[in-house]
């Protein structure tokens, strides 16, 4: 007999139920996904098809990352090409800081160049993670899901005041659309019954969105001025370059970057499946991360990272059905073909979009709480976790305090708390740990 529950990892609910679902995954971390492209066109100077083209492939490389973490192959003991849990791929802002400095100091090719070599590096690495695992113990995770969620927070509240660059941010009709399209989300999530319940995080966007049209907030220009269809371009900047210089930089930031997947994706085998992530899915999840990295250097793209409102998501509704998810892949492929449909999911208003994720971060918060309470933690443990989550919340409120370090500091740890926050917690372990070591011996 068929699976069709939508609350089972291997079920295939009918189309009827999964598109929606899925398309609601797509609405929270499609603006993410897109925003680096948009940044880095920016900042290089890409106009037209050029900057057209970045985001575009940055869409088609999150659809075939996120098919690979879903629909896995096995490889050797027990390690596969993806995890095969329910989660959702997309471009990684750990590597943003890297890929601007990079970009203009070595140039692109030398970028995408290593970018692929780290992706290969990932997927060797994939089956030795396991020795590193021991030192991301749950006081280690506890802190990188809270520094997460707080710095995640900090850019949904920015979004419903209309995000930063714009001329309007901080207005009133901003926060008031924020706030009522949050609201809407919590109340239908907490009355409403079924497919209502479930959605309720689609529900609200729509029809804050169809508010926000008659409001005025919505400007349909750049959709009118999109081409229907173009390819994506691979190796847009011509052959691959291999500079060591480059290439050791990103890999760094790769094996720092495990703190990252591994905390967004404890939010979901916490909230979905009350356990934490195994061994051989964290092996297989960074095997996938590689794969899907690699494809996305090949298409001129960040590495792939898990995200972590999907997983919050998916924590939220216990829909864990792996076809819902890849349904959420369905508009990224159309997207990574069509501008305009990348140009329709950039008019929804960035106040209607931060009061939708405000609700989805706040789930990964009160699972790093959750990861607190649930493993009993010692006095001590509990001060590594306050005082490395305060250096990660603090660096995100404060990040000029790494200005004067030295510029290879300065590339990894910039835009990243969650790295700060992780070193900082690794570091008060080992000490504490020598220290119980002594007492031992003595």
């Amino acid at each position: 007999m068929r699976n069709t529950s939508k609350y089972d990892v291997d079920g295939v609910p009918s189309l009827k139920e999964a598109l929606p679902l899925g398309f609601q995954h797509t609405l929270a971390m499609i603006v993410s996904n897109m925003l680096p492209g948009v940044l880095i066109a920016g900042i290089l100077g890409y106009t037209g098809n050029r900057a057209a083209n970045f985001v575009q492939c940055m869409m088609l490389s999150a659809a075939i990352g996120t098919l690979l973490q879903l629909y896995t192959v096995k490889i050797f003991k027990g390690v596969r090409t993806g995890s095969g849990l329910p989660i959702v791929m997309g471009m990684n802002y750990v590597f943003l800081g890297v890929y601007l400095s990079a970009s203009s100091s070595f140039g692109m090719n030398a970028l995408m160049g290593a970018i692929v070599v780290g992706g290969i590096f990932m997927v060797f690495l994939g089956f030795f993670i396991q020795k590193i695992l021991r030192y991301f113990t749950p006081t280690v995770t506890a802190v990188v899901i809270l520094a997460l969620a707080c710095d995640l927070i900090k850019v949904a509240m920015r979004n419903i005041g209309g995000g930063t660059s714009s001329d309007t941010y901080g207005s009133s009709i901003n926060f008031f659309f924020g706030l009522g399209t949050a609201l809407l989300i919590v109340l239908l999530g907490h009355f409403g019954k079924g497919f209502v319940k479930e959605l309720s995080i689609l529900i609200g966007m729509i029809v804050a969105y169809i508010v926000a049209v008659f409001a005025g907030l919505v400007d349909f220009s750049s959709v009118a001025e999109a081409s229907w269809i173009a390819i994506p371009k691979p190796f847009a900047f011509g052959a691959l370059e291999f500079n060591p210089s480059v290439i050791i930089m990103v890999i760094l930031l790769y094996i720092i970057a495990v703190a990252d997947y591994l905390g967004a994706t404890t939010v979901c085998t916490n909230g979905a499946f009350g356990r934490d992530v195994t061994d051989k899915e964290v092996s297989s999840l960074v095997v996938g991360v590689g794969l899907g990295s690699v494809v996305s250097g090949i298409f001129n793209g960040m590495p792939v990272g898990v995200y972590s409102q999907n997983c919050a998501m998916v924590a939220m509704n216990k829909v864990v059905s792996r076809f819902v998810i890849a349904m959420s892949t369905v508009a990224l492929f159309l997207g990574g073909f069509s501008p305009k449909i990348g140009a329709i999911f950039q008019t929804i208003p960035n106040c209607v979009l931060g009061g939708a994720t405000l609700v989805i971060f706040s789930q990964i918060f009160t699972s790093g709480i959750s990861i607190v309470k649930m493993n009993n933690l010692s006095k001590e443990q509990l001060t590594i976790v306050g005082v490395a989550s305060a250096f990660g919340i603090g660096y995100s409120y404060a990040p000029e305090v790494i200005e004067n370090l030295p510029s290879m500091a300065q590339t990894i740890l910039s835009g990243s708390n969650v790295v700060i926050g992780c070193i900082v917690a690794l570091v008060l372990q080992g000490l504490f740990s020598l220290k119980k070591q002594k007492e031992t011996e003595k």
